[in-house]
């Protein structure tokens, strides 16, 4: 509409424009002015028709000299200045179409001041003046001025109109490609709109959400499954309030196939005109709802969710969330936490593998969740350690929970028991500690067992804690010595080698036994480090032997745990190197347990391949004795102490001790009687084919300096 208006305007001041032209060049020709003042004036008539037909700028200079110099010329030619007066019209109203306001003021007024001067010059000095004819003669300026001024602002208008609309359009096609690829579901309610159809305007995903197709009625359900125009329960009112909070409301929409889709919807009532079209003033109506399928979301925050709340492998609640659990159970009440370690799954781990340490987990996860049933909940804190809630639980109830479990599990377990005491201050934290506590008192008592916990035990602990720390101090300072145990060749009674036992001169207590030594080392895992300091301790004791022209072996206990690091061999070699040991010269005694793990067979034969030797202690109390001999590399059996001690006085340990010695026969490897305490034990021993043994019938342990004592004194009598 703009413009066709614009080019309306434009073709009828053209047409005024010539109109009046050429009646100006008409009415000074058939005047009677000089011919030469006529000619000049149609000629330069011609010379403005040729450029509004050439189309050439309308607001050049040339053009507006060439203009002016026709009305100039035009009011000389003529005894009156009407027809130059139309011409200035003309051209004035043909340059206002075609300018904006500012361009053609300013090329208007050479024109305008050359009609006033030459009209004034006619009516005053003419041939016919007349004075009185100044007033008709100026005053049609007043309204050319204000009608070209009009018609100037009008087609400025009709312009802003055609941009704007242009603009328009352009953003009209620019919001329909938007609107069409959103993945957000636009719609437009009216709850004021008669019939069933509440839907006003919708764009394409709106249509694909809500499976709306054809021309039939269309709604958008709540959550209630009435149309949410028309909710009685008030939905669109809820979901307009939490707009206001910048919050969308969420709920679940049943598509034709069954599947369930959760919607996210923000709303906002539109501004719609009205009869009261006040700025500001809303619709009560129209609302506008963006809807997003938010189902995908959703679902991986379920999983996420789940995930940190369950562990992944057992299913049993994860440790974060098995902790808020008894947080809030401590917040309610008086619970009860039973804190389970699985006593053999090292074993079985290291013996068989991840993934059959896993299934295991498994299996006793779901034993201990058949044991708790309702009664609590069950989590899993990590590794192979379980634990297990329950709310308002006492001593019995979580003592007989307890012993279920044990039973169901039919596996060693050590389980530790803490009841909440109801204190304002007591925390997770505490209670997981006081139940960790119980726990290992019940592994090192024997495992298999629950353990309650009581004040007892915190003491315990802190002196274990402060043993602990004690104990990695001790390997600072050194203050560990070696004590030695003679073997003992039977045949000869002469000493042929020595055990290194570790022992604790501490600055305070004196010197400590062994085993406690031993088995909090063992708890810490310091035992490493103190293996390592007792194996090239022991060593440099060997070499200052070899000095004084004792020619005996030496043999080291080492752990399970020094066993499979990843540097033992290198430790080995590094020792015999540092210390000069010839490698044949040194036992390495370990027992069945250090041997469980695949790696060990390997780890023991780069042990001979540097020349050491290796002994097989504390045989027959394992539970696979005879398929170790089979597949390991012994050069010495020690039978464990158990058998031997008990020689004399069951007629079975004769019995067990002679079949071993004649299976160490059959491989051809030495064996050595350990815990030999009387003659009659090493006679036997002896009898039997036994080649070596020691115990305190040859001698306890004792310093390096007493112990050369021992090598030097006379052949110990065996009769």
């Amino acid at each position: 509409m703009a413009d066709t208006g614009l080019r309306r305007t434009r073709w009828l001041t053209d047409a005024f424009a010539w109109f009046t032209t050429v009646g100006l060049a008409a009415s000074v020709l058939a005047g009677a002015a000089p011919i030469a003042l006529r000619v000049a004036v149609a000629v330069l008539v011609l010379v403005v028709l040729v450029w509004w037909i050439s189309r050439r700028a309308p607001g050049s200079w040339w053009l507006v000299g060439v203009e002016t110099a026709v009305i100039g010329l035009g009011c000389l030619a003529l005894p009156n200045p009407q027809p130059a007066l139309g011409f200035l019209f003309g051209l004035a109203a043909r340059r206002a179409v075609r300018g904006e306001l500012g361009p053609y003021l300013v090329r208007a007024m050479p024109a305008l001041a050359a009609y006033l001067l030459a009209a004034l010059y006619v009516l005053l000095a003419g041939v016919n003046p007349d004075p009185y004819q100044i007033a008709p003669a100026l005053f049609p300026l007043l309204g050319l001025v204000i009608g070209t001024l009009a018609l100037s602002d009008a087609v400025r208008a009709l312009g802003a109109a055609r941009t704007a609309y242009g603009e328009v359009a352009a953003a009209n096609e620019r919001l329909d490609v938007v609107l069409r690829t959103t993945p957000v579901a636009l719609v437009v309610l009216d709850p004021g709109q008669a019939g069933e159809d509440t839907v006003t305007m919708f764009n394409d995903r709106a249509a694909e959400l809500f499976e709306w197709t054809g021309d039939g009625p269309r709604s958008v359900r709540c959550a209630h499954g009435s149309d949410l125009a028309r909710c009685e329960r008030g939905c669109l009112a809820r979901c307009l309030a939490s707009a206001s909070e910048g919050e969308p409301v969420e709920w679940s929409h049943r598509r034709t196939d069954g599947s369930v889709r959760t919607i996210a919807v923000h709303s906002a009532q539109l501004p719609e005109p009205s009869a009261d079209s006040r700025p500001g003033r809303r619709s009560s109506e129209a609302v506008l709802l963006a809807c997003v399928d938010v189902s995908a979301q959703r679902e991986l925050a379920d999983r996420l969710r789940r995930r940190a709340e369950r562990d992944e492998l057992t299913g049993a609640a994860s440790r974060a969330h098995f902790t808020d659990l008894l947080r809030a159970a401590l917040d309610r009440g008086r619970p009860a936490l039973l804190l389970i370690d699985l006593d053999d799954f090292k074993e079985v781990n290291d013996a068989h593998g991840h993934p059959v340490g896993d299934q295991f987990l498994v299996q006793a996860a779901g034993r201990i969740g058949s044991a708790v049933g309702s009664a609590g909940v069950v989590g899993r804190l990590g590794g192979d350690e379980f634990a297990v809630l329950v709310e308002d639980g006492d001593q019995d109830r979580a003592g007989e929970l307890a012993e279920r479990v044990l039973a169901e599990l039919a596996i060693p377990a050590s389980i530790g028991i803490a009841l909440a005491s109801g204190d304002a201050e007591e925390s997770a934290d505490v209670l997981l500690r006081d139940a960790d506590t119980a726990m290992y008192t019940a592994k090192r008592a024997g495992g298999n067992r629950f353990q309650l916990f009581h004040a007892e035990l915190r003491t315990a602990l802190l002196r274990r804690q402060q043993d602990e720390a004690e104990l990695r101090q001790a390997l600072v300072d050194e203050q560990f010595v070696l004590y030695f145990q003679p073997i003992v060749d039977l045949r000869t009674g002469t000493v042929s080698g020595a055990e290194a036992l570790i022992r604790w001169q501490h600055p305070e207590r004196g010197l400590l036994p062994p085993a406690p030594l031993v088995e909090l080392a063992e708890e810490t895992g310091l035992i490493v480090p103190l293996g390592t300091w007792a194996l090239r301790a022991a060593c440099r004791q060997a070499v200052r032997w070899h000095r004084d022209g004792i020619e005996i072996g030496m043999s080291v206990n080492v752990s399970a745990r020094q066993l499979h690091t990843a540097d033992f061999v290198d430790t080995v070699d590094a020792a015999l190197r540092d210390t000069g040991l010839a490698p044949e010269r040194l036992t390495l005694e370990l027992t069945e347990s250090a041997l469980v793990r695949p790696s060990a067979l390997e780890v023991l034969r780069r042990i001979r391949a540097l020349g050491v030797r290796v002994a097989l202690d504390d045989f027959g109390t394992g539970y696979s004795s005879l398929s170790y001999l089979q597949r390991h590399p012994f050069d010495l059996i020690k039978i464990d102490r158990s058998f031997t001690g008990r020689l004399g006085g069951a007629p079975a340990a004769a019995g067990i001790v002679r079949c071993v010695l004649d299976l160490a026969a059959v491989l051809g490897t030495p064996v050595v009687g350990e815990g030999v305490e009387t003659v009659e034990q090493a006679r036997f021993l002896a009898s039997a084919g036994c080649a070596l043994a020691q115990g305190y019938h040859f001698g306890r342990p004792v310093p390096p300096s007493e112990f050369l004592q021992t090598v030097q004194a006379e052949p110990i009598p065996l009769a």
